[in-house]
């Protein structure tokens, strides 16, 4: 009886208090949801609880949230508070650090360090400051499943090939790379299970090889610094199985060589001039060149920016499983066009209306299969009811048989005439069972338009 008396105690209310009388896995797990800062401001509550918070497995720290006035005390706090979790936490799941603020570098590297020393297996930095130097136990932390990155370092990839084994999720931003070895111009790096690789505003130092083993790989991401003028010299080669990667490219690289897997889902980008026609020829080859690679397995293909004005060669290689079309920039009709031909079993076409050119649409000799055979849903965005939109929307619903929905989504700026839109309904439409309807720009951002249609591969 004395034993049961001396577990039960007050809540300082005279009530007992039950939350400290459950066992350590439930406590740990209750302080884990709470914020970091909250669950180490629970060591104030008694004794006890001195040291419960040294239990959590998930640490988010932002230093925004540290209300000292004075920044030198706010610096010194801040790194204080992050060094003095990790003196007493052991084993960490997932570790998130946020600074707006420049703290000492050394101490920083140190905090990274300490954590890959705790089982850590989802790590988080963001910091927007020079002068971390990655420690080189990244490479070889085996607890890591998923890390992210933001911050502007430089990683130092060996000779020997960088090697994660068990890392499955990757996302990198302004990350410096470059080889050991100054005399080597090649970057190899081997994931066994990696999914997701993504690049954002990362660089190359002095590299023109950069080969990925990614069995597993289902998607990957790369993009560049806006205000890049220029194409990029440097070979990529992806070594996947997984069936249906995910390509994303903001810069395309000089080559892009995919081997033993499928691309079904791939997005292009770019941020170049638009004035350069030369440069614009360019493109239009480069792009081809890199179609043509991934054209055998292509399900969904987004374009955006100056690659829809670019000047595609014809002939082009036909994408025999092409269903879904999505350009979301100012269109080059004649593109457009060649690519229509190209997809003889496109379902779903997406465009971006903003600047459609002119095109003389009765001087087409061979009108492109897909609209005839397999096209039954469009989705016009920017749709202001000019003449070179009207004649686009009136050739496809002359020719498009099989066409079941035509989307026309108004512009910020300007929306179509009740005359236009009554022009259209009247129109005489191949299909005899074709919705047209009409929204504004509010009703669907584009982000979540393209969304939609990406979920139209496999409906």
């Amino acid at each position: 009886m004395s034993t049961s008396k001396k577990s039960r105690k007050n809540d300082g209310n005279g009530g007992e208090d039950r939350i400290s009388n459950l066992p350590r896995s439930v406590i740990s797990n209750i302080l884990s949801l709470m914020s970091t800062k909250d669950a180490v401001r629970t060591s104030v509550l008694s004794k006890d609880w001195e040291y419960n918070w040294a239990s959590i497995f998930n640490i988010d720290i932002d230093d925004s949230k540290l209300y000292s006035k004075n920044k030198a005390d706010k610096d010194t706090t801040f790194v204080n508070f992050v060094e003095r979790i990790l003196l007493h936490s052991q084993n960490i799941k997932s570790f998130n650090l946020t600074c707006c603020e420049k703290y000492d570098s050394n101490r920083m590297t140190a905090c990274i360090s300490a954590v890959l020393r705790r089982n850590v297996e989802s790590l988080k930095v963001n910091y927007p400051h020079n002068g971390i130097i990655l420690p080189r136990s990244l490479l070889n932390c085996t607890s890591l499943r998923k890390l992210e990155l933001k911050l502007p370092c430089i990683f130092k990839v060996p000779v020997s090939n960088c090697f994660y084994s068990n890392l499955t999720n990757l996302y990198l931003h302004r990350v410096e790379f470059v080889n050991e070895c100054s005399n080597s111009n090649q970057l190899i790096f081997t994931f066994p299970v990696l999914e997701k690789f993504e690049l954002k505003s990362c660089k190359l130092l002095n590299v023109k090889l950069v080969e990925i083993y990614a069995p597993r790989l289902t998607k990957f991401t790369s993009a560049t610094p806006f205000g890049t003028v220029g194409l990029s010299d440097y070979l990529i080669k992806i070594h996947a199985a997984r069936p249906f990667l995910f390509l994303s490219f903001c810069d395309l690289p000089e080559n892009c060589v995919v081997i033993r897997s499928q691309v079904g889902h791939a997005v292009l980008r770019n941020y170049w001039r638009k004035d350069d026609l030369e440069l614009l020829k360019k493109i239009g080859l480069q792009v081809q060149l890199f179609l043509e690679g991934i054209s055998s397995s292509l399900k969904n293909l987004v374009i955006s920016s100056d690659i829809a004005k670019s000047q595609l060669r014809v002939p082009i290689t036909r994408f025999d499983v092409l269903v879904a079309l999505a350009i979301c920039t100012s269109c080059n009709v004649e593109t457009l066009l060649v690519l229509l031909k190209a997809a003889p079993s496109l379902k779903s076409l997406f465009i971006d209306m903003n600047g459609l050119d002119v095109y003389d649409y009765d001087g087409i000799e061979f009108i492109p299969s897909c609209i005839v055979s397999y096209l039954h849903r469009v989705r016009f965005y920017n749709f202001t009811g000019e003449k070179p939109q009207l004649d686009l929307a009136m050739f496809l619903l002359k020719n498009a048989i099989h066409l079941k929905k035509l989307y026309l989504y108004s512009s910020v700026s300007s929306k179509p005439s009740d005359v236009i839109i009554d022009q259209l309904l009247r129109f005489p439409k191949a299909s005899s069972c074709l919705a047209i309807i009409v929204q504004g720009p509010r009703m669907c951002s584009m982000q979540t338009l393209l969304k939609k249609f990406n979920l139209e591969i496999v409906s």
